[in-house]
């Protein structure tokens, strides 16, 4: 007779306990019917009397789940595989890793891109390794997050959603083959403020010259200086 095995069992329990948090008036949850390393699809809506008004603003959502997961005093460790790291950077929507805990019924939550962009140099560090340890607050749930948190990152108005937003701008633009676009992401991002500001001027110069093989010399003329004077602020 076919057997159910424990890990399933905890997967599957982690998955509908995902899911229940976003049966929330902000949120309308879709299933993945074919499951290449996304679990669940999440669109933003805005509730109205006894309706939810679709926004068109989504998430993607990865679910892994433990049956008991240690905490720290300020913290959760928890392994993220690389290759689902380089597989969210890819995506042009948010990507969520949702940590479920079997034993306490907390979803932990990680937006992918955003830990991947601020933690580049760890990634450099051992590029062979098959899995990274992520550091997720142990605020930082589904519970207190569903209703604020979540919906900024879907609508793009969370901390670093530009810096992100900008960067896939550059590579749309086609780099060096569209250079007033190209200027013009290195001025905004001359305006950008946060943590991750410097890393992002200079990934974009970095961007710009790696767009070409043999970058004309007089484009590189006009628009690094733009970008130097940027980072050197």
């Amino acid at each position: 007779m076919p057997t159910r095995s424990y890990a399933q069992q905890i997967g599957d329990i982690g998955q509908a306990l995902v899911e229940s948090w976003f049966e929330h008036p902000r949120w309308v949850a879709r299933k993945q019917s074919h499951d290449f390393g996304i679990d669940l699809e999440a669109e933003l809506a805005v509730p109205i009397d006894h309706k939810q008004r679709m926004t068109g603003k989504l998430i993607k959502l990865q679910i892994k789940s433990s049956a008991k997961i240690e905490r720290g005093a300020v913290h959760i460790a928890y392994p993220v595989p690389r290759e689902l790291i380089h597989y969210a950077d890819a995506f042009r929507l948010p990507v969520i890793r949702a940590v479920a805990c079997i034993e306490t019924k907390t979803v932990w939550w990680l937006w992918l891109q955003e830990w991947s962009m601020l933690n580049e140099a760890r990634l450099g560090r051992h590029p062979d390794t098959a899995t990274i340890t992520a550091h997720i607050p142990l605020a930082q749930t589904l519970e207190r997050d569903i209703a604020t948190g979540l919906p900024e990152i879907a609508l793009g108005s969370a901390a670093n959603a530009m810096i992100l937003g900008l960067r896939n701008m550059i590579e749309a633009a086609g780099g060096w083959q569209n250079q007033p676009v190209a200027e013009g992401v290195a001025r905004l991002l001359g305006k950008v403020h946060g943590e991750s500001r410097g890393w992002a001027l200079q990934k974009v110069a970095d961007k710009l010259l790696s767009m070409s093989k043999q970058t004309p010399f007089w484009e590189a003329q006009q628009v690094l200086p733009i970008m130097n004077g940027q980072i050197g602020r």
